[in-house]
């Protein structure tokens, strides 16, 4: 009896030690995964709508109008619908385990969106990062975007600006030159030459050399990336991590809109040190906030031809 007694105890303790081995298995890959997906930040990515076909995925570009992306700021969110956009103020921003939820207002007028911006909910479908669900739609990091192929919509007609031939803006020496909010007395500037621009992104202390990283003649845009650190530093920019901002992250893209105006993206510095985006606003900007602008907007200066 004594031994059975025995054998009845030391078999639940042996249960009891294998469940506490499972529960704490389990409970170390819940920890993994939310680390995991802890680590997941979009700040400064841009996410490209894509079309599933019969044939797979794909980019489609109707006539006459853009492909639907989101550009993701440290503090707000663009999105572009194709033919029309809207800049979002993020107000609130929650981690879960496998999703990042946030909620939007206008930037300019601080209203809430009617539409589904108010609250954009985005999920990484696989491991690489590669496919991303917007609130109902499936998007691309456009890293990647080279990865599937562009479908665009043809025959176009005659009255459609961008079909069916689009040019090569890259070589176009009508982009180069200095750009500004306002040539007479705007503050900001940027020299565009071919394959590297020269900024002012903060007067009269930040001034730095960028270089194109990526040209995409179907979107009309240029991307560019810090090229070194800057010789000439002012008071304010000595107290930068220029070293970790020296990487092949985006820091500005600019895309034409006629001749004479173009647009320009900021993104901000990407610090590889700590994995953030750091001087989000440019000198740009702080012109275009007091002009109440949506977009920042740039008007030809001075041409190279």
């Amino acid at each position: 009896m004594k031994l059975k007694v025995i054998f009845n105890i030391m078999l639940l303790s042996i249960i009891i030690s294998c469940k506490d081995k499972i529960d704490n298995k389990s409970i170390g890959n819940k920890s993994e995964i939310k680390k995991e997906y802890s680590k997941i930040d979009v700040e400064g990515h841009t996410f490209f709508k894509i079309t599933e076909t019969d044939s797979g995925k794909i980019l489609f570009k109707p006539c006459g109008a853009n492909f639907e992306k989101y550009i993701m700021f440290g503090d707000s969110i663009f999105h572009h619908l194709g033919q029309e956009h809207f800049m979002f103020k993020i107000t609130s921003k929650e981690i879960l385990e496998n999703q990042i939820n946030y909620k939007l207002i206008y930037k300019y007028n601080l209203e809430v969106p009617d539409t589904a911006d108010s609250l954009i909910k985005i999920i990484p479908l696989d491991k690489n990062q590669k496919y991303w669900k917007i609130n109902n739609d499936i998007f691309i990091d456009s890293i990647f975007s080279n990865t599937i192929p562009i479908h665009k919509e043809l025959p176009c007609d005659e009255s459609c600006y961008d079909c069916p031939v689009i040019d090569n803006f890259k070589s176009n020496k009508k982009i180069t030159g200095t750009w500004k909010v306002n040539c007479e007395n705007g503050n900001g500037s940027i020299q565009i030459e071919e394959g590297s621009a020269f900024l002012e992104i903060m007067f009269n202390q930040i001034y730095i050399d960028m270089i194109e990283i990526k040209s995409d003649n179907s979107q009309k845009e240029i991307t560019y990336k810090l090229k070194e650190k800057p010789e000439d530093l002012g008071s304010f920019a000595t107290k930068m991590d220029w070293n970790s901002f020296v990487n092949d992250k985006p820091i500005a893209t600019i895309k034409p809109i006629n001749d004479k105006t173009i647009y320009f993206y900021w993104y901000g510095f990407y610090n590889s040190r700590t994995k953030k985006r750091e001087f989000t606003e440019c000198e740009f900007q702080q012109e275009i906030n007091e002009k109440n602008g949506s977009n920042i907007v740039l008007v030809k200066c001075k041409s190279d031809e």
